[in-house]
């Protein structure tokens, strides 16, 4: 967003938005601001250029934030699939294990005999 003079005045102001939210609808809009002197309009513009600049920086810091965690969440993705890799490599090799014990008539190793 910019602040921009009114044909060269030094107290009326213009600035335009794409997302004006006005009754729960959103629309590009262009507004005026005009001040009684000229030294209130420099107040309200420097205010106004630091507050885009604080939005710019804080959007900056929330990007970074979201890629950290979308990072984590892939990461994590990334080792549940190589969890669900290794342990289906080793179901086969323990019910392999199994059926031998069970062909040897010997109890699987979790069943306690009397």
């Amino acid at each position: 967003m910019k602040l921009n003079k009114h044909n060269d005045s030094v107290k009326v102001f213009l600035y335009s938005t794409l997302a004006d939210l006005y009754e729960n609808e959103t629309n590009p809009e262009t507004f005026a601001i005009r001040f009684s002197n000229a030294g209130d309009a420099s107040i309200f513009k420097e205010a106004f250029e630091e507050a885009v600049e604080f939005m710019i920086q804080k959007e900056s810091i929330d990007k970074e934030e979201s890629n950290d965690k979308v990072k984590t969440v892939s990461k994590k993705e990334e080792l549940n699939d190589e969890v669900k890799s290794i342990s289906k490599k080793e179901e086969p090799n323990e019910l392999a294990n199994q059926m031998e014990k069970i062909q040897l008539n010997q109890p699987p190793n979790d069943v306690e005999t009397k």
